[in-house]
């Protein structure tokens, strides 16, 4: 499954072998979990063979269900680089194979990935509020201070990021 992923199509075999060595398979029988919400986020995810659901319950006691994860789909990599809790449960609907990435192979592969990644990105505000589920008026506030903390500067269309290790370490 690794080597037919998109990413994996760049990587030189010791890389590749690298990615491989810090990927572990598991099997999760229908209805069983691969991740719950609440829990640390230690690995990102792959489904090798088989079908997920990704949900959350409310305190009302419906729950959303945001996607289904088929075969050859990844997930779990908001989480990871947020370094988070995790946000959603994740249910098996029918016995699958499942891959484990290490956080420490993904941060890693992340780097391999992206070595000379351009540190300007062209996104609005409004776009930061969108994806994040906050206003834009808590998005500039929030940007203020990364860029007061020398992080990252703001200009109209884009963020340029400026530190990416502190912004990496920031708040954590």
């Amino acid at each position: 499954m690794l080597r037919r992923t998109s990413w994996a199509q760049g990587l030189s075999p010791e890389d590749f072998a690298r990615a491989r060595e810090g990927t572990s398979e598991r099997f999760v029988p229908s209805g069983g979990y691969l991740c719950s919400k609440g829990e640390p986020v230690e690995h990102w995810y792959g489904v090798i063979e088989g079908l997920a659901k990704m949900s959350s319950d409310w305190v009302t006691g419906k729950t959303a269900s945001f996607t289904g994860i088929a075969a050859g789909g990844w997930f779990g990599e908001g989480s990871m680089l947020k370094d988070e809790a995790r946000r959603y449960d994740v249910v098996a609907l029918r016995d699958s194979r499942v891959a484990c990435m290490r956080r420490e192979t993904f941060l890693w592969l992340l780097d391999v990935l992206h070595p000379g990644m351009e540190s300007r990105v062209a996104i609005s505000q409004e776009e930061v509020g969108y994806l994040a589920g906050v206003s834009r008026q808590r998005v500039n506030r929030a940007l203020k201070v990364l860029e007061d903390a020398g992080f990252l500067t703001t200009e109209y269309g884009g963020i340029t990021v400026l530190d990416l290790d502190g912004l990496r370490s920031f708040g954590g």
